[in-house]
């Protein structure tokens, strides 16, 4: 009887978690995890309530990326079309799947930043100031 009783407090705290995972997006910036140990420092992302976002991938790096920003069910799809490339400017897709404030890297659906190589499923966290 108290197997029973304690598998269903875990099996109830387990469902309590899941339940409260907020999967609204949350605008702000979003850090990667680890970032530090990258030679190019913190890569950051920050999302806008107006459909904007920009992106840092370090302090090595020049470039500021920037552009829109879609939702789709739990992905965010961000478009870069201001990235310089040999006599035109190219266009960029990344793909983030959210959940429970964080944004997950979506490699294979994704075209691959300027200076970093971000592996799938790299973890993106929302900054709490």
């Amino acid at each position: 009887m108290k197997k029973l009783i304690a598998l269903f407090i875990v099996i109830l705290s387990v469902f309590l978690i899941l339940a409260s995972c907020d999967r609204t997006l949350i605008y702000g910036s979003y850090i990667r995890e680890n970032g530090d140990n990258s030679p190019l420092g913190t890569f950051t992302i920050k999302l806008s309530n107006n459909g904007k976002y920009s992106y840092y991938e370090g302090p090595l790096s020049s470039h500021i990326g920037y552009g829109e920003y879609t939702v789709d069910g739990n992905r965010i799809i961000l478009v870069d079309e201001q990235i310089p490339g040999l006599n035109r400017t190219l266009t960029c897709t990344y793909v983030f799947e959210y959940s429970c404030g964080k944004l997950i890297f979506l490699a294979d659906e994704s075209d691959k930043f300027m200076y970093t190589n971000l592996p799938d499923g790299a973890v993106f966290e929302l900054k709490i100031n």
